[in-house]
């Protein structure tokens, strides 16, 4: 969250915690992935790791469009919904 300069962090955590607990309530299967944990983006936000436990998680070494990551791939396609790539 310190990248988050230009719009409220407690905003933004309300609306990340909304996606999630509108995915938990759905049952939508959930991949939660970041780009290079330890750069300037930061790590994953604790609260919807919590939230969702058996969610998949995908740390990525620095990719900015997660569907450069394989695992990222793969793990979409497991996941059996439709998903498009841009």
């Amino acid at each position: 969250m310190s990248l988050v300069q230009n719009y409220n962090p407690d905003a933004c955590l309300n609306n990340v915690m909304g996606l999630a607990e509108s995915t938990k309530y759905f049952n939508v299967t959930t991949i939660l992935t970041t780009s290079r944990e330890y750069g300037p983006n930061g790590i994953m936000l604790p609260e919807p790791m919590s939230l969702l436990p058996n969610s998949i998680y995908i740390a990525r070494p620095g990719q900015t469009n997660a569907w450069d990551d394989e695992r990222f791939v793969k793990a979409s396609k497991q996941s059996k919904r439709t998903v498009e790539s841009n």
